[in-house]
């Protein structure tokens, strides 16, 4: 089995433990003690899992955290969420596991069109319904397909019998039904499919299903609270979060480590208000830390908040160079996951210079060249002079100006 923490700080699993479809709640041993944030754990069931099973996931006071279940052949060679680490479908993979990395090379070229269905609005506000929508390209059947709370003694309900009608969801549409073991105020609702492999589920805490919990964007996003519920028809997203998702509107993978002594990092910018034209961010909205916290102090600026520019080495993509504001360059490697100053080059970068050695470059921007070396633009004044230039440096030998 592999956990995976798509929350934005560190988790505990001490004490947690695992069941199937026929033992009881057992401890397990993990591969670490702690999930870092965007991180994998793996661990190897006490008691083995069968062919046709399930796996429950539960904290050490008993709460459900996730919940599993695979038909004959459903888990050979693995049943990985695909489309998403930790949110994306259920589906059997095809080719090999990837135990302890992201589940992306694993997963078919396609997902399967009844993987496409997706839980995208729960409400435990009196009525307790369940909306599924259709997010792939053609009709799916769901009139045998099953659902459950987080209440590990309740039998598995099927949508039919919840909702005579709702037996098949169009491509782009909505099936609404009314939950036959009702939704509690801090539940989860489980869905699977005719052969009882695993589809879709969503967890909320205390109030974050009222009036309802809803994905944002819809039918892929992170489960946020409502402050309407639009059950039928397209999310509104118009909440302010604490539902399954947190609120996020995209997660922060990867941590940055802990604050040290003397550093003060800089407010994040960007955060006013769009212009007017402004194209929609390409990628996904996941951010990743890859350097430590003030990572970038110097001699004379022990701020470490920022670098100015980045660039790779075409030669070495393994190599990242960063000009730091205003007069520094490092030579960044992988180490653990994470960009750090190469200490063969130098721990804590190297100090630019004008040649003669007055004045103070004002380096924000890197550029390495098919010929080796680092081209730094910069803005600069000496007492006297005022000049605009590119320098470029070889990156084996840092310190020869060249013109």
């Amino acid at each position: 089995m592999e956990l995976y923490n798509t929350g934005s700080t560190a988790v505990s699993i001490s004490g947690w433990k695992m069941s199937d479809d026929s033992f009881s709640p057992q401890s397990f041993t993990p591969s670490a003690p702690t999930i870092a944030a965007g991180g994998f754990v793996t661990f190897n069931s006490p008691k083995g899992l069968g062919d046709s099973d399930k796996l429950v996931i539960y904290t050490a006071d008993g709460t459900v955290v996730d919940r599993v279940e695979w038909a004959t052949d459903g888990a050979k060679p693995a049943m990985a969420r695909c489309g998403g680490d930790g949110t994306g479908a259920w589906v059997t993979t095809t080719t090999a596991t990837t135990f302890g990395a992201a589940n992306g090379s694993g997963c078919p070229s396609s997902i399967p069109s009844a993987s496409q269905v997706r839980i995208n609005e729960v409400t435990s506000d009196g009525a307790d319904t369940v909306e599924l929508y259709n997010g792939g390209t053609s009709a799916v059947s769901i009139g045998s397909w099953k659902y459950v709370d987080n209440d590990t003694s309740h039998t598995p309900v099927s949508v039919a019998s919840s909702s005579p009608n709702a037996t098949k969801i169009p491509a782009g549409g909505y099936v609404t039904f009314n939950s036959a073991p009702g939704l509690g105020d801090n539940d989860s609702l489980f869905l699977t499919d005719s052969s009882g492999n695993s589809v879709d589920s969503v967890t909320w805490a205390t109030d974050g299903a009222r009036p309802s919990d809803e994905r944002c964007a819809n039918g892929t996003g992170w489960f946020r609270t409502s402050t309407t519920a639009t059950l039928a028809t397209a999310n509104s997203c118009s909440g302010a979060g604490g539902g399954g998702g947190g609120g996020q509107t995209g997660r922060l993978l990867g941590g940055g480590g802990s604050l040290t002594s003397g550093c003060t990092p800089e407010a994040p910018s960007g955060t006013g208000t769009a212009p007017a034209g402004t194209s929609a961010w390409p990628g996904g909205l996941d951010v990743t830390i890859t350097d430590d916290v003030c990572a970038f102090t110097t001699s004379t600026g022990p701020e470490g908040r920022d670098v100015s520019g980045l660039a790779f080495d075409p030669a070495n993509p393994s190599v990242l160079w960063a000009a730091k504001n205003k007069n520094w360059l490092y030579k960044l490697v992988k180490s653990n996951g994470k960009w750090v100053p190469d200490p063969a080059w130098s721990a804590t970068g190297k100090q630019i210079r004008f040649a003669g050695g007055s004045g103070q470059p004002d380096s924000e921007g890197v550029t390495v060249g098919g010929n080796g070396h680092i081209y730094l633009p910069r803005n600069a004044t000496t007492p006297t002079t005022p000049s605009r230039r590119t320098r470029s440096w070889s990156s084996t030998r840092p310190r020869a100006e060249r013109h």
